[in-house]
């Protein structure tokens, strides 16, 4: 199977509007009275979801009028808070054209101008925009089903203005230890393309990138799993969610990624550097 095709299968299957319609009908509300609070438990699919976005973009002083490339931009949260909240006009490139699609039909129920918000399918690799055309690139939990990070990097950095920086929050991997899949990124590892904090940090010196900031956000993430888990248990379960992507699987995924910060298989880090 193709590596386009897997990436494809594993975020969309085609049905990802009929269930989004459905969750809507079964629960007897209208899109329009759903706030970006709830809508973000489906289309914050990153860890730390939406408060992880804020948070971020605070970290980065986003400043009004930005022009911001979302790298992996999913269903088109992050580039929707960013445009509402941060006044970005943002333009989300992902490789999953389910993904695409269904972002480009939430921004627009979202009454959110698409002049301020827009999607493409692409390839971040190779990404379809000319020199220095984004003051901001952003990526969340979208690198690790990318192979070739040296190229994905220097992608970013070429597309990137003078000054512009490249805001990232993402999951490392620790050296030598293997994950527990299925992960939302992954059922199995042939998909899976984690580096660790090291080799990120090298690689984006390398590509001419200075650091400009890094936290570790395990724990922090470790506690928001937690946290969801508890709202689950108490049936606060979300009208839109992130089993509206992932179907059921997403029980075994969440568990899956909570031993894994937890026995630091793996770790979450956000990152900001200057071009």
């Amino acid at each position: 199977m193709e590596y386009n095709e897997k990436i494809n299968l594993q975020y969309g299957d085609g049905s990802i509007k009929e269930r989004i319609n459905k969750a809507l009908s079964a629960a007897n509300r209208k899109f329009s009275s759903i706030t970006l609070k709830e809508l973000s438990y489906m289309d914050e699919l990153h860890m730390g979801g939406g408060e992880a976005t804020i948070k971020l973009a605070n970290a980065a002083k986003l400043f009004s009028g930005a022009r911001l490339l979302d790298a992996g931009s999913g269903l088109g949260g992050p580039a929707r808070i960013l445009a509402a909240k941060f006044n970005c006009i943002v333009t989300g490139i992902d490789l999953t054209e389910e993904f695409c699609n269904t972002a480009a039909m939430l921004t627009k129920l979202a009454e959110i101008d698409s002049n301020k918000v827009s999607f493409i399918c692409g390839d971040a690799c190779n990404a379809p925009f000319k020199n220095e055309s984004f003051d901001i690139v952003w990526s969340q939990h979208s690198s690790m089903n990318i192979e070739d990070k040296i190229k994905l990097y220097s992608e970013y950095k070429r597309v990137l203005k003078k000054g512009g920086l490249l805001i990232i929050h993402d999951a490392v991997s620790e050296p030598n230890k293997s994950l527990y899949y299925p992960t939302p990124w992954a059922n199995e590892p042939s998909i899976s393309f984690l580096i660790t904090e090291e080799k990120l940090i090298s690689i984006l010196t390398g590509s001419g990138f200075e650091k400009i900031y890094l936290s570790d956000i395990s724990e922090e993430t470790i506690n928001w799993y937690k946290k969801l888990k508890q709202e689950r248990k108490s049936g606060n379960i979300p009208i839109l969610g992130p089993h509206i992507v992932f179907g059921s699987a997403i029980s075994v995924m969440a568990s899956n990624m909570r031993k894994n910060l937890i026995e630091k298989r793996v770790k979450v880090v956000e990152t900001i550097w200057r071009k």
